[in-house]
Order: structure tokens, then C-alpha cells, then sequence
């Protein structure tokens, strides 16, 4: 079942089933991500039970570190598998206010990174916004010690929306599942198109 959730003070998104919301917040992040390991793990097999929650516990533990240093408040994360299989997909949202072409530059290179391997770059309107949209994809940075002859592919979708004057939503979507990346993309243009502003409150009296 698809369920609601706010990304921003003004703002919300459909998340489908199989997604989980970890909140960056130090003292909260922990927990969050020991439930989401305790959750994936409960039909494997005991003798796969030690890795595999470790892996998940540790990728989604630096998604969260990543989130924070951008000022996100959390980290959207795709834990179960597509037909059996474990997919690797991520969503941060974060809201920045700049003001000058110069903090323009310096904010957007430090949630999105760096331009390399751009695929798709394009303008959009979404949820009544005008903005950006940008599609790369880009060899990782693997671990030290990690054979030379391995590689592994990481595609971002990114979203720049202007919700005011010196003020932007940004929407930035990963996944290091190579082989279904494509259906991934449709899947996270899909998840942006669901965006919209929260219902504000009449004031009383």
C-alpha cells in the first residue's frame, strides 16, 4: 500500500510498499536503521542472517551520514527485494535557500556531486514548480583493497525545484542496481510526480 510522507515543511510525496523513512537525527538514526535490518532478515536462513544484516545496516547507515552532512532530515530507502531480489534505491530530500549564484553553485555540488556521466538534462515542471532534472550515471568509489578488475555503476536522479524566489527543493534519487537502473528512473519519476504541498490549516476564530 502506498503511504503518504511529508519531505519538506510544505511538502509530501507517495511512497510505494517496500520503502522505509530513517530520520537522520543522531539519536534516532540508529534504531531506525537496527529495525530495518531486523525486518529484512526474519525468513532468511540462520546462517545468512549475520551478513546480510550487516550489509544492510551498514549501507543504510551511510545513507544517513551522507543525508545529515547535506542537512536532510532523512533518508527514503527502498529494503525489499523486487521478485526475490535485493534492489538498492535511496531518495533525500532537502531544502536550501540561496541566494546568490555562487551558493547556487556551491549548494547544488554539495547534495548532488559533481557532473560526471550525464545522461539527461532537461527542464520540468513538477507539482506546479519549475525546476531541473538531471539523469547521470557514474562508475563508484569502491572500498580500499576491492580487486581492480571490479566495478560497480551508481545512477542518480536529481531534481531542482524552485519553491520561492532564493528558495529550492531538492530530490536526489540513487540506485547501485545497474541491471534494472532504467526501471528504476521511470520508478523514481513516477515517486517525484506524486509531490505535493501539504493541506494548511484554517485558522480557528
Amino acid at each position: 500500500m502506498n503511504r503518504t510522507t511529508r519531505t519538506a515543511d510544505s511538502w509530501q510525496i507517495m511512497l510505494p510498499p517496500g520503502w522505509v523513512t530513517v530520520p537522520t537525527d543522531p539519536e534516532k538514526s540508529r534504531a531506525a536503521v537496527h529495525a530495518v535490518g531486523a525486518r529484512l532478515v526474519r525468513d532468511k536462513h540462520r546462517d545468512e542472517l549475520v551478513k546480510a544484516r550487516i550489509e544492510v545496516e551498514q549501507t543504510l547507515m551511510a545513507q544517513v551520514e551522507q543525508a545529515r552532512k547535506q542537512g536532510a532530515a532523512a533518508v527514503h530507502s527502498l529494503v525489499e527485494p523486487i521478485r526475490g531480489v535485493p534492489v538498492s534505491a535511496s531518495l533525500v530530500v532537502t531544502e536550501l535557500t540561496l541566494p546568490t549564484d555562487e551558493e547556487m553553485k556551491s549548494g547544488l555540488a554539495q547534495v548532488f556531486g559533481n557532473a560526471v556521466g550525464v545522461l539527461e538534462n532537461e527542464q520540468v515542471e513538477i507539482a506546479g514548480l519549475h525546476g531541473l532534472r538531471r539523469r547521470r550515471r557514474a562508475p563508484m568509489e569502491l572500498p580500499e583493497g576491492t580487486p581492480a578488475d571490479m566495478e560497480a555503476w551508481e545512477t542518480h536522479l536529481d531534481y531542482v525545484l524552485a519553491t520561492g524566489p532564493d528558495d529550492y527543493l531538492l530530490l536526489n534519487y540513487a540506485t547501485v542496481t545497474d541491471p534494472i537502473a532504467d526501471e528504476l528512473v521511470v520508478l523514481f519519476d513516477a515517486i517525484t510526480s506524486t509531490l505535493h504541498r501539504t493541506e494548511t490549516p484554517t485558522p480557528s476564530g
